[in-house]
Parts: structure tokens; C-alpha cells; sequence
């Protein structure tokens, strides 16, 4: 479970030298992976895959840094975790179970992220900025309750992830 005021704390240093679309607070999670559009079939085939899945017991995690993806005016910002063996684990077999439903192996590492802004004009002086705004950074934990198929909906202008399924980290 995000700690959202800490990271909304991230967020405030980050419209303090970039402009973007900041993501609201009710919108902030951890994406473990991203899956992009899919069916209905294919949501409850990844549903059902999910269900039966074998997964760890609930695990801490450390925010740790700022980082972008992309460049020039369309980055997107994000809060990243350390990645211990537990959470490299269920990746790995949310993964696996991902491709046996048909999608696409991941192919640029695993970079756990709770995603801060979009559409970031990202210039030399904003990333050292944010270097220097690393450096000083007081980690911060967050607990690890369980896996969310988040379903991305826009309505009137305004995008919202609604959970389609939670399942739970299983407990000794």
C-alpha cells in the first residue's frame, strides 16, 4: 500500500521545477507491469491466471529515488523501490503467468514504479535537480499487501484506474 503522503511530498517537489500531468492521489500505485489495452477475454484470462497463482507473504519495500522514463517533453516521472529477492520473485511469476496468457515478455528489466507525472519537458537543469534532490532524499518504506488488475478508465476528460481484482500476498 502506497504511503500517499510521502509520495504526494515527491510530487510537490517535482511541480516545484517541471511543469507535466501530475497524477492524482487516488490514482497512485505501484505498478509491477504495465499490460496496456487488452480485451475483456483476455482481462479475466489474466484474472483467473492471477487467482491461482502461488504468491509470497507480504513484503517492505524502500522508495529510494526520483527517476524518468523517456526524454525531451515527454518524459514521465516516477518514485522508485529497491527491489528485494521477494519482490524480484513475484515478478518473475506474475511474469510468467503474463506470457502464458499471450503477453509480451518484458524486455526492459523489471523497474518497479509508482508513477508521479506525465508529459515532463525534461532539460538538464530539472534532472540535476532532481540528482541533487536524490542525494538528499530520506527513504521512505512502503508494505507490500498484494497484487491489483487496476483497469484504466477516462471519464469526462479524467483518467481513473479502477481495481478489477485485488489478491493478497499469502500469510504463513
Amino acid at each position: 500500500e502506497p504511503d500517499r503522503e510521502k509520495i504526494m511530498e515527491q510530487a510537490v517537489f517535482l511541480r516545484s521545477i517541471a511543469a507535466g500531468r501530475f497524477t492524482p492521489p487516488e490514482n497512485i500505485h505501484l505498478t509491477l507491469k504495465f499490460l496496456g489495452e487488452c480485451t475483456q477475454k483476455k482481462a479475466g484470462e489474466v484474472m483467473n491466471r492471477l487467482n491461482s497463482l502461488s504468491l509470497p507473504p507480504p513484503f517492505v519495500l524502500t522508495a529510494d529515488k526520483i527517476g524518468y522514463f523517456g526524454r525531451g517533453d515527454c518524459a514521465t516521472a516516477w518514485q522508485g523501490t529497491d527491489i528485494p529477492s521477494v519482490f524480484a520473485k513475484c515478478f518473475e511469476i506474475v511474469e510468467n503467468s503474463l506470457i502464458a496468457c499471450g503477453f509480451a515478455a518484458e524486455n526492459r528489466g523489471f523497474c518497479p514504479h509508482i508513477t508521479l507525472a506525465r508529459g515532463l519537458i525534461l532539460t538538464p537543469e530539472i534532472q540535476a535537480k532532481t540528482s541533487a534532490h536524490n542525494r538528499s532524499l530520506k527513504p521512505f518504506s512502503l508494505r507490500a499487501e498484494g497484487i491489483t488488475l487496476f483497469e484504466s478508465i477516462r471519464k469526462d476528460g479524467v483518467l481513473r484506474y479502477e481495481p478489477r481484482l485485488f489478491r493478497a500476498f499469502e500469510t504463513s
